[in-house]
């Protein structure tokens, strides 16, 4: 007897190696995959932008990203706190307003140097829930603890997500032709907006993401949202928010993702490379102990092993 349907992502037609640089743009959970890749020695940027959760404002920052183009003069403002960047994270944030425009620029930079010779890019949507700025405007990014009153919040519908995409795709060509796309839907439930409204924005996200990806071959969708949702369907595998993965549950999206982006080959060093960093976030009781001395010893040898035989350094 079944008790649970177990998802088998299709293999993607593209696979991946430690030459293949990695891009992540979008939500949170774009950075807990980052995150293994860069555990294993890939090349990786994740939300040099900081956490975004809408298509829109990830479209808004890789377009002037590309296009070198300099900030709007009224996406970055003063919230009372600090200077803000409308369309960014607070990790952009700055004392002055030529600061925060540093800061943008930084990570504009970044964006654009890893795009170039990126093999591929995840971008990972949150929500369709957005909220407008009333005094510019401008569909933001993040709210940076502007008073409510000051938004006017909404659902985008499917056909306006899909442009967005469309224009992402358009954008990635322009500055790396041979980039893949891997679009996924965050499992993360966004439970502050309502059961029911968290339901309808992923349901926005998945079909204007299907259909943008049933006409085009540089992009492809990879179902973390229908792994949690329809496969571990448990909250077993939610953090004591109850919204987000827990680690377990991000190992099982990693493990289906790794199943479907590798070959054997490359599973087997990947499988190499994650009992070396293993080791070396061991802690040692006595590290002057000769147990410890000759641990060290033992792990230096695998570490220069794999450079000398992969190029891969950790």
């Amino acid at each position: 007897m079944k008790f649970r349907t177990e998802l088998h992502p299709e293999p993607f037609s593209f696979k991946l190696t430690h030459k293949d640089p990695i891009c992540f743009l979008g939500s949170c959970f774009s950075e807990n995959i980052s995150a293994k890749f860069y555990n294993l020695g890939f090349s990786t940027l994740a939300n040099p932008h900081g956490v975004l959760y809408g298509a829109q404002a990830i479209l808004e920052n890789l377009r002037r990203a590309i296009t070198n183009d300099a900030p709007m003069g009224n996406e970055v403002i003063d919230n009372g706190l600090s200077w803000v960047h409308l369309f960014g994270h607070s990790l952009l944030n700055g004392q002055s307003k030529e600061e925060v425009k540093q800061n943008i620029k930084k990570a504009d930079e970044q964006l654009r140097e890893q795009l170039q010779k990126a093999a591929v890019c995840f971008v990972s949507l949150g929500s369709a829930w957005v909220y407008r700025h009333i005094g510019t405007g401008l569909v933001v990014g993040n709210c940076h603890k502007i008073p409510q009153k000051q938004f006017q919040k909404f659902l985008q519908e499917p056909e306006e997500v899909k442009t967005y995409l469309e224009r992402m795709l358009s954008l990635f060509s322009r500055i790396n032709p041979n980039l893949k796309v891997v679009f996924t839907v965050s499992p993360v439930k966004h439970i502050r907006d309502g059961i029911v409204e968290n339901s309808l924005s992923k349901s926005v996200l998945i079909t204007a993401i299907h259909q943008v990806v049933r006409g085009n071959r540089q992009s492809s969708y990879f179902p973390a949202y229908e792994l949690v949702t329809e496969d571990l369907r448990d909250y077993r595998f939610y953090a004591e928010d109850m919204a987000h993965p827990n680690d377990q549950g991000i190992d099982y999206i990693w493990k289906k993702l790794s199943t479907a982006i590798f070959d054997e080959g490359q599973l087997a060093l990947n499988q190499r490379i994650a009992k070396l960093r293993s080791s070396m976030n061991h802690r040692l009781l006595d590290p002057d102990s000769e147990e410890a001395k000759a641990f060290q010893l033992k792990l230096q040898g695998q570490l220069d092993e794999l450079y000398i035989t992969t190029g891969i350094r950790l």
